[in-house]
């Protein structure tokens, strides 16, 4: 696999949300984007993912389809679906406080072309606590074609408290 290197940018304070802004550009069509370590600022957090524009604004129309499994090892599977929401809701695993952290993988299929719709797969990890592990599974779909630049990753309740976000393009030879 031809994946290169763009960027990192690290969170390093507390918010309700964190936005990473041109990661994406016209070099790409595929993007992997890795967010490590992380955690939220006090008990444990569903995190969304939204796009951005790349003006920098964040899309939270209701044009996000997306459908996701959540697999814990110590109870049933739970599901997550939708078609016309704000954001890809639960994309990622639940966060805690640290030491219990999240980590994402996240491919971006045609972010930056403005005539294409933007797709994502989205795996994800957690340690929510001592003892229970969550694995989140996923895709999705946002039914703009705009172009876009970034993610926003975000929490209703509590706040994020850090991680970094790591970008690659998969370059075609």
């Amino acid at each position: 696999m031809n994946l290169r290197f763009l960027n990192q940018t690290d969170m390093n304070s507390s918010a309700s949300s964190f936005t990473a802004t041109d990661i994406f550009n016209a070099d790409y069509d595929i993007y992997l984007v890795n967010i490590e370590g992380l955690f939220t600022a006090s008990s444990t957090g569903d995190i969304d993912l939204r796009l951005v524009t790349t003006g920098g604004s964040v899309i939270t129309s209701t044009s996000y389809a997306y459908g996701i499994v959540d697999i814990l090892p110590n109870t049933s599977w739970n599901s997550y679906y939708d078609t016309n929401n704000t954001h890809f809701d639960n994309m990622f695993g639940l966060a805690g406080v640290k030491p219990y952290i999240s980590s994402q993988s996240i491919w971006v299929f045609n972010p930056y072309d403005s005539s294409k719709y933007t797709s994502v797969i989205s795996s994800s990890t957690a340690t929510q606590s001592a003892t229970v592990y969550r694995y989140r599974d996923g895709g999705g779909i946002l039914l703009l074609e705009n172009s876009i630049g970034g993610i926003n990753i975000k929490t209703s309740s509590p706040d994020l408290g850090g991680g970094s976000i790591k970008t690659y393009g998969l370059r075609r030879d």
